[in-house]
């Protein structure tokens, strides 16, 4: 593998690196109505395991006793194997029961998947997968809260980890953050994790997440993320590498090398993920990212950055070592008017493996996606 320094995002390697995150979301979760579910009964009639999203197809009796194929949708495919899916935990045939928060516009029969009950009687969601445990077994335990999923001790760096909040695998990505107001929610209409950058926004990007069109058919839902190390959504894994004079990062396919002690290249020499430098500190690593790229979701999607972004890491070893506990902080000045941080934790999760890449279609938009995913 090669140190990520693409001199263009639009580079194959490059392009499915960071997608995950992506891969929060493509589009804003404001289409669907949270307050609304359907129920499918019925058997898999199609199981798209794609990025920009995961579609299941599901045909069979609604709970209004209507006979209807429904599309159940989740994000995308690199991240839903990190929560614990892959291309064949579901198959053209299986007996499920579908669950999901359908469109509010009801013009199609589709939904965002909730959860799917297997034949078996095991329910899977979206961020717990077949085989995975779920948050209500850890609850039956204790505070799902305080535990941190199959982690174990590390003796240091190396190894597989998994990114998610602080509190353990188990929490949702919305628990990494303070709420966002109703009135900022109705305001901009953009995923969740994007709306918790509104209040360190400048003017400028304020007025570009305001304009923000889902379903325009020039979004960019195949560009890479902002960042690797410590994103604003849960379940990445990683793998760590310790060697003298470098931290290599591996993730989806691709790697991003830390410098440790040294220099950032001069201003004008920029790459898609910026250029990492680090130091030690005892057991301490601080990483500081520069050089990056303009990127039309680099602060979060629908939200831009520029030349001038800057992101710093510290990691620290939690007492127990069962994790790495990671403050992470983004700025850029273009776009913002005070940095962006986040408190996130590496868990040891030494039984995992590493997300291959996972194709992506370039399709932009709900309506243009699900035209061009429709069955014949």
């Amino acid at each position: 593998m090669t140190q990520l320094q693409c001199h263009r995002p639009t580079a194959l390697a490059c392009a499915l690196f960071l997608l995950p995150p992506a891969v929060l979301a493509h589009h804003s979760g404001a289409v669907y109505d949270r307050n609304s579910e359907v129920s499918v009964t019925g058997t898999v009639t199609r199981y798209d395991f794609v990025n920009p999203h995961v579609h299941v197809f599901v045909e069979g009796v609604t709970d209004s006793g209507a006979t209807e194929e429904w599309s159940f949708e989740m994000q995308s495919a690199i991240l839903q194997i990190d929560r614990g899916w892959s291309n064949d935990s579901l198959q053209v045939g299986d007996r499920v029961i579908a669950v999901g928060n359908p469109l509010r516009s009801g013009s199609r029969n589709v939904a965002n998947s909730v959860s799917f009950t297997l034949e078996s009687g095991e329910v899977v969601t979206q961020t717990h997968g077949p085989g995975i445990v779920a948050a209500s077994t850890l609850a039956a335990r204790g505070s799902a809260r305080d535990i941190s999923i199959g982690a174990t001790p590390a003796e240091g760096y190396d190894g597989i980890w998994q990114v998610a909040a602080r509190h353990g695998i188990s929490g949702r990505p919305v628990d990494m953050f303070e709420p966002v107001s109703p009135e900022i929610r109705a305001e901009f209409a953009m995923s969740l994790q994007s709306t918790r950058f509104v209040p360190v926004l400048n003017e400028r990007s304020k007025e570009i997440a305001r304009a923000f069109d889902t379903a325009a058919p020039d979004n960019p839902w195949c560009s890479p993320e902002p960042y690797l190390f410590a994103h604003h959504v849960e379940a990445f894994i990683v793998e760590i590498e310790r060697r003298a004079d470098q931290v290599v990062f591996r993730r989806g396919g691709e790697e991003q090398i830390v410098h440790i002690g040294g220099e950032h290249p001069p201003a004008d020499e920029l790459y898609t993920w910026g250029y990492a430098t680090g130091e030690w500190d005892g057991d301490v690593l601080s990483v500081d990212i520069r050089n990056f790229e303009p990127n039309p979701w680099g602060i979060a999607r629908g939200l831009p950055s520029g030349t001038q972004k800057q992101i710093t890491h510290v990691f620290r070893w939690r007492d127990d070592r069962t994790a790495l506990d990671v403050d992470t902080t983004m700025f850029d000045p273009e776009y913002m008017t005070a940095p962006f941080e986040i408190e996130t934790s590496f868990f040891h999760k030494p039984d995992l493996e590493l997300t291959p890449p996972i194709e992506c279609l370039q399709e932009a938009g709900t309506a243009v996606y699900e035209a061009q995913r429709a069955r014949p």
